[in-house]
């Protein structure tokens, strides 16, 4: 089987997207060998730094939360939909969407790495009309995970902007941000899909271990 993982690495000093609501990355040693026999450590991260899974409960006061993710949709088979074509701020439409093969779980390619360290990269990258998001959620996705920080549009700052999340958790659709090294998938190849949080009660998002996965040849 070969495996492509498309998770953020954790460094300490790392900086969320709003250093206000997160906290940086703190990865430090608690208990050394040389003093107690063992090495532990201690980790400081947000639950939307990185790769990771939102919950309903990100925007939702008593929404569902992570724990309560249906890990049935986050394995299986997955379409790869290569959309690097997409500049910053250009919205996907419709017209964008209606040729594709909708498959209960997609994973959009942006190509949005390329513009880490770039004061675009938090506030300019392309995202998802709301008439596209509905013929995706209407066609039977059940998991979407994409390459930027948000399948919504949040370049005016209002909270009006999270329409597409509000929809893809009202139809319990599963949301998977800022995956990694998407350059590397082979768009021509078949592949399966494993997103998986870690199990935090009552906590609203989570970092995320994804792969895509495909039988080797």
């Amino acid at each position: 089987m070969n495996v492509l993982d498309l998770s953020a690495r954790y460094e300490s000093g790392q900086i969320a997207g709003n250093p206000q609501r997160h906290p940086q990355v703190e990865l430090s040693l608690m208990g050394k060998v040389e003093d107690c026999g063992f090495n532990t450590s201690r980790i400081v991260l947000g639950s939307h730094t990185g790769t990771h899974m939102d919950s309903p409960r990100h925007l939702i006061k008593d929404g569902p939360s992570i724990d309560q993710t249906n890990l049935d949709v986050c394995i299986g088979d997955t379409a790869v939909i290569d959309f690097r074509r997409f500049k910053p701020l250009e919205t996907v439409e419709l017209r964008d969407v209606k040729g594709l093969k909708v498959r209960e779980r997609m994973v959009f390619a942006f190509g949005w790495e390329t513009y880490y360290g770039n004061p675009n990269y938090h506030g300019k990258w392309p995202y998802f009309s709301l008439e596209a998001a509905e013929f995706l959620v209407q066609n039977g996705m059940k998991l979407i995970a994409v390459d930027t920080v948000s399948p919504d549009c949040k370049e005016s700052g209002s909270r009006k902007d999270d329409q597409i999340h509000k929809l893809f958790f009202e139809n319990q659709v599963v949301v998977v941000e800022l995956i990694k090294n998407v350059d590397r998938i082979d768009f021509t190849k078949e592949y399966s899909l494993a997103a998986l949080p870690l199990n935090l009660q009552g906590v609203d998002g989570s970092p995320c271990r994804v792969v895509l996965f495909t039988e080797q040849e």
